[in-house]
């Protein structure tokens, strides 16, 4: 299921080491300061730009991830996962009980189930926010 008012595929940039865990299964909440309408399928695009993260290289070796932060594929689509719901941060937030990326410093937690992780990076573009693009579409196509 897609977005009806859209019916492109979506992508979602995410820097490293976070686009990872994502497509591993390791992380079921990408944080963000906004909502979306969007739901259904959504390809990780994992941004040039890396996290500043201190206990990344733990994050990485915790989901099976061997190499190093600067190891990981930059600038390029590396999977898919289903945007299941956009829920609020708030004092009663149920998504923050039961998910240990559901972050309190961002407005809004987006749910994510199914990854997968294509076999081979494909180098792209990213954009901020949900994107669509012809070279996007033309993923799609090829993985379906």
């Amino acid at each position: 299921m897609r977005d009806q008012d859209n019916p492109e595929p979506r992508a979602l940039s995410v820097r490293q080491p976070w686009a990872q865990l994502i497509v591993q299964g390791a992380k079921d909440v990408e944080n963000r300061s906004r909502s979306t309408r969007h739901r259904g399928r959504l390809y990780i695009h994992a941004a040039t730009r890396l996290a500043c993260v201190p206990s990344a290289r733990e994050l990485l070796v915790k989901a099976h991830f061997p190499e190093g932060i600067s190891d990981l594929p930059r600038g390029a689509v590396i999977g898919t996962v289903d945007l299941i719901g956009c829920y609020p941060h708030g004092p009663d937030c149920v998504i923050c009980r039961v998910s240990p990326w559901a972050s309190e410093h961002y407005t809004w937690h987006w749910v994510l189930a199914h990854p997968v992780q294509f076999d081979a990076p494909a180098p792209m573009l990213g954009q901020m926010g949900v994107w669509s693009s012809a070279a996007l579409a033309e993923l799609s196509g090829s993985r379906v």
